[in-house]
């Protein structure tokens, strides 16, 4: 019985150290993510028709906060209650899971100059950058590692069985402290 435990205990422990080193071994060190770090929008890459009169081009003032098992948007001039949670985050990055006709799919219309406030390409990703990782977050908001630069995107349902999502806004984010050293 007790060698029996032991050859349980052993692959149990075999089955974590592969699941964590896969893990490693898939996310990318510039955009590893801090438990417990503050990140601030940098610039804003697409906001969709939706939203573009009313969401701010930079900055849109949220604080998204990085815990052990969970993300958090606060609104820096906020109070903990205006906070909202996503829970039970397995923090590991994964490989992008659209190809490039299902992501460009998820944009309402073709970008207009007035919903791109850069010129980052936002549709076709797999085929304008090298490395495009994904982070889910929950079924409305992911995170993407787009050749080393941190991306947020949300988006919006619209009740469509065929495109019952579509992009809200993609930013870059970079840590809070690092912002405000660059006076942002």
């Amino acid at each position: 019985m007790r060698k029996q435990r032991r050859y349980h205990l052993m692959a149990v422990m075999a089955v974590c150290l592969l699941l964590l080193t896969g893990c490693a071994a898939r996310q990318t060190p510039s955009a590893a993510l801090v438990p417990g770090e503050s990140y601030v929008t940098e610039k804003g890459l697409y906001i969709g028709p939706r939203a573009a009169f009313w969401i701010p081009k930079d900055d849109n003032g949220v604080r998204y906060i990085t815990e052990t098992d969970a993300f958090v948007w606060l609104p820096r001039e906020g109070t903990a209650e205006d906070a909202r949670r996503i829970e039970n985050v397995y923090w590991c990055w994964q490989e992008f899971p659209y190809t490039d006709e299902s992501w460009n799919a998820l944009f309402e219309q073709e970008p207009k100059e007035d919903m791109l406030y850069d010129d980052t390409p936002v549709k076709s990703l797999c085929s304008q950058y090298d490395t495009v990782r994904y982070q889910p977050l929950a079924e409305h908001c992911f995170l993407l590692e787009v050749d080393g630069v941190l991306w947020v995107v949300s988006l919006l349902p619209v009740g469509s069985e065929e495109a019952p999502w579509r992009v809200h806004s993609t930013y870059t984010l970079v840590p809070e402290q690092s912002s405000a050293a660059a006076g942002g």
